[in-house]
């Protein structure tokens, strides 16, 4: 059965329902991440199956070099991606206070000063494993994960260049 997206939403289809119900009758209580998961997987598949369909493609090719074919990348890089940018954005104060109050640099909370601390944000103590998706918690991990000549970029569009060899599993 097809999986139908219509203005980048997947609606309520029938594979939805059934993933729903079976997630909330099974794991009531990890039901939240589960049901991400399957609708992560259902939407790269979406773009998976869009990209064979574009590019006139049959099953014999991988699905990476497709997506290298049609010039997309996959769904998780690309959150990452757009995750570093907001959180490029928000150390260097483009965009508004509410957002950059809920992140403190490393230097600010030190009485020393270390080799990045500079560029270097502070990472909350998660209590929850909840906590540890937020924004707050993952975007700082992620941002000091990322290279010091990279987090250092004068410009959004230098950091992008550099982002777009970047590879997040290193």
């Amino acid at each position: 059965m097809p999986i139908h997206v219509e203005n980048g939403n997947l609606g309520d289809s029938s594979e939805i329902k059934i993933a729903k119900r079976f997630v909330l009758e099974t794991c009531p209580e990890c039901s939240y991440k589960t049901l991400l998961t399957i609708y992560n997987s259902l939407v790269q598949k979406s773009a998976n199956r869009a990209a064979r369909v574009i590019s006139f493609s049959n099953y014999e090719r991988s699905t990476d070099e497709l997506l290298r074919m049609v010039n997309w990348v996959k769904l998780d890089r690309q959150r990452l991606v757009d995750k570093s940018i907001m959180m490029y954005k928000i150390v260097n104060r483009m965009v508004p206070d509410y957002l950059c109050s809920h992140f403190v640099f490393r230097s600010d909370t030190l009485t020393y000063n270390l080799r990045e601390s500079d560029f270097s944000l502070a990472i909350p103590q998660p209590r929850t494993n909840y906590y540890k998706r937020s924004p707050s918690y993952s975007g700082a991990v992620l941002w000091n994960g990322l290279p010091l000549d990279m987090r250092q970029s004068l410009s959004l569009n230098v950091f992008k260049s550099k982002l777009k060899n970047y590879d997040f599993d290193s």
